[in-house]
C-alpha cells in the first residue's frame, strides 16, 4: 500500500502555504508503474477490439454491398415479369442470383405467355399494335417485340429456352 519517507523536505512559502514533497517507497513506485503498464495494457487490447468491431462491421458492409450486387437486373420487362409471377416475387423486391437457380426451362411467347420448369402463365405486357398474331390454348395473342437475349445469361442453371414469335 501506501508508504511514505517524510524526511525529504517541508517547505513553508512566503504566503503561508505549506509544501510537503514525500517520497514513494520502492514498492509503491513498483505498483504504480505495473498500474501505468497495465492501462497500458488494457488501452492496446481495447484499441485491438476497436479494431476487429470496425472490421467486424465493415465485412457486414461488404457482405451486404455485396448482396445488393447479386440482385439481378434484366433488360427484357417480359422476362422480368414471367419470372416474378412464377417465384411469385413482388415487384417492389429484388430479384437474386440464388432466385433464379431454380429456373432450368424457360420460353417465352410473344410477350404475353411464358413456360417455366413446364408450368405457364400469363405475361402482363404492354402490347403494341402488330398484324400478326399466334395461337396458344385455344386463344390468339399478338407477336411481342423482344430485342434482347442477354437475360438469358443470368440463369446459370438454365439448360433449354426458347423464344417465339416475336418480331
Amino acid at each position: 500500500m501506501e508508504e511514505f519517507d517524510t524526511s525529504i523536505y517541508d517547505k513553508e512559502f512566503t504566503n503561508g502555504v505549506k509544501l510537503h514533497s514525500y517520497n514513494y517507497s520502492d514498492e509503491y513506485k513498483q505498483g504504480l508503474s505495473e498500474s501505468k503498464s497495465n492501462k497500458k495494457i488494457s488501452i492496446k487490447g481495447t484499441i485491438k477490439k476497436i479494431t476487429v468491431m470496425l472490421s467486424s462491421l465493415a465485412l457486414i458492409g461488404a457482405s451486404a454491398t455485396a448482396k445488393a450486387q447479386n440482385n439481378i437486373s434484366f433488360k427484357e420487362p417480359a422476362i422480368e415479369y414471367a419470372v416474378r409471377d412464377y417465384l411469385n416475387i413482388d415487384k417492389n423486391k429484388a430479384i437474386s442470383e440464388k432466385d433464379l437457380d431454380s429456373i432450368t426451362e424457360l420460353t417465352i411467347l410473344g410477350e404475353s405467355i411464358y413456360i417455366i420448369n413446364g408450368r405457364s402463365g400469363k405475361i402482363k405486357a404492354e402490347s403494341r399494335p402488330t398484324d400478326k398474331i399466334f395461337m396458344y390454348d385455344g386463344k390468339m395473342y399478338p407477336y411481342g417485340d423482344m430485342s434482347e437475349v442477354d437475360d438469358f445469361l443470368l440463369f446459370k442453371n438454365l439448360k433449354e429456352y426458347e423464344v417465339k414469335y416475336n418480331e
